[in-house]
């Protein structure tokens, strides 16, 4: 009875040629196609937004005699490296060794009670080791010297 079922030749029984063309086709027409959704969700192209932009002003100035695409690509280029501009804010740096410093100031006490109060895991083990390995710890926890500054000893923030 088992082999009734398995012998019976299908309807939608696929040649082995079309079995290997769409073997070899599927995977690269789902990568282009996913691949082309992906760079159309996540990619702002410009390019796109300054070819508005040039369609927009040759309709409003089509009467004119001077060659309007020169002046438009230097716009262009003047609207791209303003844009590169503001994606390119500069960064303050931070000096760890000044801020290690800030925070050795205040002292292991001071710096084991910061820990306590505001419940920062593991600060026993590098407040048992000195001044160094507290205020290390805490620069790895993102704890600053200016958030240290107004932490007062009995419990409360003054700030």
């Amino acid at each position: 009875m088992l082999n009734f079922f398995f012998t019976v030749p299908s309807e939608f029984a696929v040649p082995p040629t079309v079995q290997a063309i769409n073997d070899i086709f599927f995977p690269i027409v789902l990568f282009v196609s996913i691949f082309t959704v992906l760079c159309n969700v996540f990619i702002d192209s410009p390019q796109q937004k300054v070819i508005v932009d040039i369609d927009e002003s040759v309709a409003t100035n089509g009467e004119s005699n001077e060659c309007p695409l020169e002046q438009y690509l230097e716009e262009a280029t003047v609207i791209e490296e303003h844009q590169r501009s503001l994606t390119s804010k500069s960064v303050e740096l931070f000096d760890v060794e000044q801020e290690r410093n800030r925070l050795c100031r205040f002292g292991v006490r001071k710096l084991r009670a910061y820990c306590k109060q505001h419940r920062l895991k593991g600060y026993s083990i590098p407040a048992k080791s000195g001044i160094d390995a507290i205020a290390e710890f805490m620069l790895q926890h993102q704890v600053y010297a200016r958030g240290v500054e107004g932490f007062d000893f009995n419990g409360s923030n003054v700030a």
